[in-house]
């Protein structure tokens, strides 16, 4: 996909992947992978709300449990929310054993090998400041707590309540597919929410941008739709969710046929268009008659499902390069800009 605006397609995901054990600092070498002596414990579990921790004295270590199962792909999210605190996590398995660590600067993943009760410990990197934290965890693999969403420009309201905390959402695809999903802040702090898709087993996770994420679904099943702050902010968003192969509640324009109506009536919509394209034809789509604050950004996608030309503009021409069914995205390039327009292919 061509990057404009605020659009932004990673692929594959790019988030700090499961770090291998480093210096644990919590406990002052650089050789030291044994459990820590916790200052203080708790619970936590996957798609639950953020825990808060306090780290109340230089060196003290905040411990957090959860139940793992072998092949989990663990989701660490942690937001300061008091003091100067520069946080140092620590994941250890059920056998004591330092899986995944080092010093916290975005969400996190880590592979879960073995089942049983895993331990996070959370400290200040150089064990000299104090504060609170909130920590939240999720599960690529079957995320837990995710409410469903549907396909079709039709945008589902979320939000992040507090800081760190994860919003999840799922749907059903089968291998192969490919997927668009755009998401836009509309109040509070949270600005627009990173995202991150994620197969049934976890893997090859697609995601690390606010804006758009195109993913390429690998694994049939259920998909998790992770959204969340790396900077601890909170808010509402919407979030729309559309298939670019077989796209749902997409009108059909011919090429010389009659102009379509259409609009852009709620902040994040995306509208969808296909048409019927041969090898090596000419074709331009066009937007007339736009009113209110849409400043539209069109997209073209090809059979497969991946973009071949885009911009904030409202006239897109391009010799198609496949015979099959193309797709035409209209949304506006800030995401919150309403308004008519009509649409017509010659």
């Amino acid at each position: 996909m061509l990057c404009v605006s605020v659009t932004m397609t990673v692929l594959p995901f790019a988030i700090a992947a499961a770090a291998q054990p480093e210096l644990h600092r919590s406990t002052g070498g650089a050789d030291s992978v044994a459990m820590p002596s916790c200052s203080s414990s708790t619970s936590i579990s996957y798609g639950a709300v953020p825990k808060r921790v306090s780290i109340s004295k230089d060196g003290a270590i905040a411990c957090l449990t959860f139940h793992g199962s072998d092949g989990d792909v663990e989701f660490t999210d942690i937001a300061v929310t008091s003091g100067d605190i520069s946080p140092f996590f620590d994941i250890f398995s059920p056998s004591d054993t330092s899986t995944c660590a080092g010093p916290y600067s975005q969400p996190t993943l880590c592979t879960v090998d073995a089942s049983g009760t895993w331990t996070i410990e959370v400290s200040d990197s150089e064990n000299d400041e104090t504060g609170s934290m909130n920590v939240a965890i999720q599960k690529l693999d079957s995320a837990a707590g995710c409410a469903s969403i549907s396909y079709g420009p039709k945008v589902t309201k979320g939000k992040v309540k507090t800081p760190a905390a994860i919003t999840c959402y799922k749907f059903s695809q089968s291998a192969g597919q490919v997927v668009y999903i755009r998401d836009v802040g509309i109040k509070g702090s949270i600005g627009t929410p990173d995202m991150l898709l994620a197969a049934p087993d976890g893997s090859e996770p697609c995601g690390n941008g606010a804006g758009t994420l195109e993913c390429s679904i690998g694994e049939s099943g259920t998909q998790s739709l992770l959204l969340y702050s790396t900077e601890g902010d909170t808010g509402s968003f919407d979030v729309s969710d559309q298939r670019l192969t077989s796209p749902v509640d997409c009108p059909k324009i011919t090429k010389g046929g009659a102009a379509a109506s259409s609009e852009i009536s709620t902040i994040g919509e995306v509208q969808c268009f296909e048409f019927k394209g041969k090898d090596k034809e000419k074709v331009t789509v066009s937007l007339a008659d736009v009113t209110g604050t849409l400043d539209p950004l069109m997209d073209l996608f090809n059979p497969s499902g991946n973009s071949v030309l885009a911009g904030p503009t409202t006239s897109l021409s391009y010799t198609l390069t496949a015979k099959g069914t193309w797709v035409v995205l209209v949304e506006d390039s800030s995401g919150k800009g309403l308004g008519d327009f009509e649409i017509s292919l010659t």
